[in-house]
């Protein structure tokens, strides 16, 4: 979650100090002292990231498990959806129209008499005989007809068609099409990786930069599982910029031709072509724009999202052919619950995953639209269990931001919410570090403990000092010590042990030993 440093540190977090206060208490830590509480901060950090998770709030947005568990729809949704794979339906018009035998040339391609019977039959936009201004190209080749160059070299690298004896033949894959269409894509995709993303279209042709697409061509990894991993899809502009940083830091060309400018023109056009690729494939939707540039009409801007048939073949890909098996997120379990009842029942699910965690709070977002936010204010505000205040604090910061502003400062009136709010707003840039000085000691040690525990010992301290001179501070921790309040505990051994100061050190000590004898008395 980004956000502004307190007094020039790492950004706060709305941490739960009550809720690991707690969890010390009842496993029979002793709050005065120092090393038991440092060992069981250590142990904590060590436990599974779920069950810490659910306790810091934050790191449920800004951490996440190796191989984050993607969505994956069923078989027959993905079916129905690969059925509608326009290469696929260019490969069965392919295979019904060689049959048993078309004669090829010399170089392997079909005859141009039969190239323009399959332009016309597949509708692939081919142009013979091109005019350009007052210069007529002559279509010498199916070679020179680019998109049924492609379809022909995607389905002989996908085996439904293949060169005998001078002739192009169906095979026993290609007279089958059309059985089990997720088989078909499966068989597609595979072609695709091996062939290349960029090469699939261009080998062959007329192509100045070939020598570059073998780098555009292995992008097809880290592109299907950038996709697979992002459930709405992907800005196309955030994909050339990805593309573009790994082309600097690997592709040197010594040229003065070679501008900041034109490299990054370059790594567009290319992604272009690689994102036709899976388009035409039926693996992927892109709701681009059309500009006019060089006289030319081309594609931008937009985002790029995995169809349902994309999403069940390349998660399946990814595990069969490059070992990346990613998880398949459950679906969502707990969302017709209130967001408190909806948490504990997470608890109680023991869910091995973050990412499912998240996408139950997610989900039940999306379910509840705007109805969300006062539902998760009431939540913040009504609940007992800090680890639910934080939480639904967290949520509406990172689903609402700005929005949830002024419902979230109301909250600032309700005590047992004072500090975690305090925090929010200065995290959120809504208020100046300064608003973290409550002028009330049990608010102000309420948010040093929620400091401590999430940012740690040395921004607690800086917090601190920030009240004022050695005298100020001095008052403010005998003024903490009478507080009945366990976190106060934790701030006062970390005062103790953290505090540049010797005497205010010694004077943190000195109570820090007194609160506990007094928490101890009073759970007798």
């Amino acid at each position: 979650m980004a956000g502004r440093s307190v007094f020039g540190g790492p950004p706060p977090s709305e941490g739960v100090a009550g809720a690991l206060v707690a969890a010390m208490l009842a496993e029979g830590v002793d709050l005065g002292d120092s090393a038991a509480i440092e060992q069981w901060m250590e142990e904590f950090n060590a436990r599974p990231f779920a069950e810490r998770a659910l306790v810091l709030s934050d790191d449920v947005f800004d951490e996440g498990p190796p191989l984050p568990a993607v969505t994956v729809p069923d078989e027959m949704s993905a079916r129905g959806s690969a059925a509608g794979s326009p290469l696929l339906g260019w490969f069965r018009g392919l295979v019904d129209f060689v049959g048993e035998g078309r004669k090829v040339t010399q170089t392997g391609n079909l005859t141009l008499a039969d190239a323009r019977q399959l332009v016309a039959l597949l509708g692939t936009g081919d142009r013979f005989d091109e005019r350009i201004g007052d210069r007529t190209f002559k279509t010498k080749s199916a070679s020179d007809l680019p998109q049924l160059s492609f379809v022909v070299r995607l389905a002989a690298k996908a085996r439904v068609v293949r060169v005998v004896k001078g002739r192009m033949v169906s095979t026993k894959a290609g007279r089958d099409l059309g059985r089990d269409p997720l088989a078909d894509l499966q068989r597609l995709v595979d072609a695709i990786c091996d062939l290349g993303l960029v090469t699939a279209r261009t080998s062959g042709g007329r192509y100045v930069w070939s020598a570059l697409a073998p780098f555009f061509d292995d992008l097809f990894l880290p592109l299907a599982s950038m996709l697979l991993t992002a459930e709405d899809g992907v800005a196309f502009d955030a994909i050339v910029e990805r593309a573009s940083e790994e082309f600097e830091a690997e592709v040197h060309i010594d040229n003065p031709y070679w501008t900041d400018s034109f490299r990054h023109d370059f790594v567009e056009s290319e992604m272009r072509t690689a994102i036709a690729t899976l388009e035409a494939a039926g693996v992927v939707s892109w709701d681009s724009e059309i500009v006019i540039r060089h006289r030319s009409e081309i594609r931008v801007g937009g985002t790029v999202a995995l169809t349902p048939a994309g999403r069940w073949t390349v998660h399946r890909h990814l595990a069969e052919s490059h070992d990346l098996d990613l998880p398949v997120a459950r679906p969502a379990q707990f969302t017709d619950l209130g967001f408190e009842a909806m948490i504990g029942a997470c608890e109680a699910a023991d869910f091995d995953d973050v990412a499912h965690v998240m996408r139950e709070i997610m989900v039940w977002c999306d379910r509840r639209g705007e109805a969300a936010l006062p539902e998760l204010v009431l939540a913040a505000g009504s609940t007992t269990d800090p680890g639910v205040r934080n939480m639904a604090l967290a949520v509406l910061g990172e689903q609402f931001g700005p929005e949830a502003e002024p419902a979230v400062r109301g909250l600032l009136e309700v005590p047992a919410c004072r500090g975690s709010v305090l925090l929010w707003l200065v995290d959120h840039e809504f208020e100046a570090a300064e608003a973290l000085l409550d002028p009330d000691p049990a608010v102000f040690a309420e948010v040093l403990a929620l400091v401590l525990v999430s940012r740690g010992p040395d921004e607690m301290v800086e917090v601190f000092e920030h009240v004022g001179n050695h005298d100020v501070q001095l008052a403010l921790v005998q003024d903490m010590a009478r507080i009945p309040s366990p976190e106060v505990g934790l701030v006062l051994v970390a005062l103790g042990r953290d505090h540049p100061t010797a005497r205010i050190a010694k004077a943190a000590r000195k109570e820090a030993m007194q609160n506990a004898s007094r928490q101890a008395n009073r759970r007798r």
